[in-house]
């Protein structure tokens, strides 16, 4: 799985100085691989899936007659991903909104982007993955460690998904050090979303997080495989442990295990 980061830039290897869909990451506003040029790339290759987090409103408002081009293709698999709510600790706003966002995702394929994204992007490409999250303020950055997203986080997004009516997949993209400290309100997320596509999560986290590895590995067990995805370091992976797991045999316990590398996501950007 390749994920990419799309912001609106200047494209360094032509020279119009219009501003379009880019492949780089905050605060970069320049690269010498446009939007199209990835999905070009990256589509012909056919053998990876590809993840593409939306930066702005405007990022994913101009990327959608590219999408749309590729609507009669054959993708492996299409994540579209925004931070379409504030989330802990005390986090900003985003910049795209959640109800164009899911809208449009399903027809095309105050956080930067927020529920308008939800709407539009079930519009884009209708058989993506809609990847829908919170945006943070905790780690190494801002001296944070400690945190969770609060229930009326959660339900809020409960409440956005169901206005929305959607009918594709869901995966929620929680921060490791965070969604580890309530397991019952992952759960209650989980089963509480409306889609008729199902819903997982997304574990995500950064180098210099602060995760309880023995929490971690508590969530993913009391999920279940199937309803995680993983977007840690390698060196948090390798620490994840299952051994105590009293109810599990070691069969399921060697499966579980070695699922685990269902999903890494290669950040190319």
């Amino acid at each position: 799985m390749l994920e990419g980061d799309v912001v609106m830039g200047r494209h360094t290897t032509t020279n119009a100085t219009d501003k379009i869909p880019i492949m780089a990451h905050p605060p970069a506003t320049e690269s010498d691989l446009s939007f199209e040029e990835f999905l070009n790339i990256t589509i012909n290759n056919g053998t990876k899936g590809i993840k593409l987090d939306f930066k702005s409103n405007e990022a994913f408002n101009n990327s959608k007659p590219i999408l749309r081009k590729f609507q009669s293709v054959r993708i492996h698999t299409i994540i579209l991903n925004a931070d379409i709510l504030p989330g802990p600790v005390n986090a900003t706003n985003p910049s795209v909104n959640a109800t164009t966002f899911l809208k449009e995702a399903i027809n095309a394929t105050n956080p930067s982007v927020n529920a308008t994204f939800l709407k539009e992007a079930s519009k884009v490409m209708p058989d993506s993955i809609l990847s829908i999250g919170w945006t943070t303020k905790y780690g190494k950055e801002y001296n944070i460690t400690e945190g969770r997203y609060n229930m009326k986080q959660l339900k809020k997004m409960l409440e956005v998904v169901t206005d929305s009516q959607i009918n594709l997949p869901i995966t929620y993209p929680v921060r490791a050090g965070l969604a580890t400290n309530d397991i019952d309100g992952m759960k209650m997320l989980l089963n509480n979303t409306t889609s008729t596509g199902g819903a997982t999560l997304t574990i995500w986290s950064l180098k210099d997080d602060y995760v309880d590895v023995v929490k971690l590995s508590k969530l993913i067990k009391e999920l279940g495989v199937d309803k995680v995805y993983l977007d840690v370091p390698e060196d948090l992976r390798n620490q994840l442990n299952f051994s105590s797991a009293s109810t599990m045999t070691s069969a399921v316990m060697m499966n579980l295990i070695a699922s685990l590398a269902f999903l890494v996501l290669s950040r190319m950007l």
